[in-house]
């Protein structure tokens, strides 16, 4: 999800430069949201060793992504678990310790957004409760 060198980060951003807003960037066409979701639809032996890591950190994005659309038996697409894991990883930074506490006082926000790499834009998503 967000290791401690993501999370020290963030802290030393705050610290060292008062950042006033922390942006967690999800990106459309992920390759490695495309594998989870292949992961999860398939047998696990399909897979190599190397692929575990990264299809085994997104399950969680792809199970949320799933229980977001509150369909049955609803394939998200990639877009959608790279969107879930991104906020994942913000709601992550509001419980940190370093983080949250500048959070709770105002004195930064965390966004979640979108990168669209065909067109370049970036855009805001609303954050998730």
């Amino acid at each position: 999800m967000c290791d401690q060198l993501t999370l020290a980060s963030a802290e030393f951003g705050l610290r060292r430069f008062n950042t006033p807003l922390i942006v967690v960037l999800a990106h459309s066409r992920c390759q490695a949201a495309e594998l989870a979701i292949k992961s999860a639809r398939m047998q696990p032996d399909e897979f190599s060793d190397g692929f575990a890591s990264i299809t085994s950190a997104l399950r969680p994005a792809y199970d949320l992504a799933i229980e977001t659309a509150r369909t049955p038996n609803y394939v998200p697409k990639a877009n959608e678990v790279a969107i879930a894991q991104a906020h994942r990883v913000a709601d992550q930074l509001h419980r940190g310790h370093a983080v949250g506490s500048h959070v709770e006082r105002g004195s930064v926000g965390v966004q979640v957004a979108l990168y669209d790499v065909s067109s370049g834009l970036v855009r805001a998503l609303t954050r998730r409760r």
